[in-house]
């Protein structure tokens, strides 16, 4: 109420607030009181933030509504509902099987997906990494990694990929703490230029990507690269470690 209020004194004007019972029904509330979707749904983790985060430049450009699993990793039944009557050409979904379960994969090759390759990576796989190049509708994508940075780095390749997403002007974020990269991932997604997660001593994520970048006609590395926040949430000694793997 307060902060309607201190809008209204400066002349704005609220149209509406979307709010469930839960994070989970706020996701639904928000699905169904706007229209104009695009054709790919994404799911990820109401458990915690970091792929949500990670997912929210792809969520603005391709107009993907986002849906919510619960700790265990599950879906609930509403929210089911929604994406088979929507019948959406391509789901996304973010993270492994402890954050987005087995069991509702298997409900979206029920659903008629078609189950692309798993898509990630971790430190053990370093450049053997193989990006999946999916063109085919009606195909459900799980992007992963081994923790949030390397499945930060995982998306950032389906996007450029996929989406036509840039390197250029690539963003990065603290893993640590969402405001950063939540704020900063829409600016991504109106630019389509990808969002990256890291902190210190986990530099090694982002050179996924910029492995990916050297072609036979050159290279792709962004010539420059934008850190969201300050030296308290990337201190200088990191931004440079980065910036040596993406630029370097």
């Amino acid at each position: 109420a307060e902060v309607g209020q201190g809008l209204a004194t400066i002349g704005v004007t609220i149209e509406g607030r979307y709010s469930g019972d839960n994070r989970f029904a706020t996701a639904r509330e928000i699905y169904l009181g706007n229209d104009g979707w695009g054709n790919l749904a994404i799911i990820a983790s109401g458990a915690n933030f970091a792929d949500a985060c990670t997912v929210a430049p792809i969520a603005f450009s391709e107009k993907a509504p986002l849906f919510l699993v619960d700790a265990n990793g599950m879906l609930d039944n509403e929210s089911k509902a929604l994406i088979a009557s929507a019948d959406f050409e391509n789901l996304l979904i973010i993270g492994g099987t402890s954050a987005v379960s087995q069991d509702v994969e298997d409900w979206t090759v029920d659903l008629g997906y078609r189950l692309g390759e798993i898509i990630g990576t971790d430190e053990n796989q370093g450049e053997s990494y193989e990006r999946q190049v999916e063109g085919a509708a009606r195909v459900v994508f799980r992007i992963e990694g081994s923790n949030r940075y390397w499945t930060s780095a995982a998306l950032a390749n389906w996007a450029i990929d996929n989406l036509g997403y840039t390197r250029e002007g690539t963003a990065v974020a603290t893993g640590s703490n969402f405001p950063d990269a939540l704020c900063g991932g829409y600016m991504q997604g109106k630019r389509k230029s990808v969002l990256l997660l890291s902190d210190t001593g986990r530099e090694e994520a982002c050179g996924i990507v910029a492995s990916t970048a050297v072609t036979d006609t050159g290279t792709m590395k962004p010539e420059t690269l934008i850190y969201l926040g300050g030296e308290a949430a990337l201190p200088r000694s990191a931004r440079a470690a980065i910036t040596d793997v993406l630029m370097g």
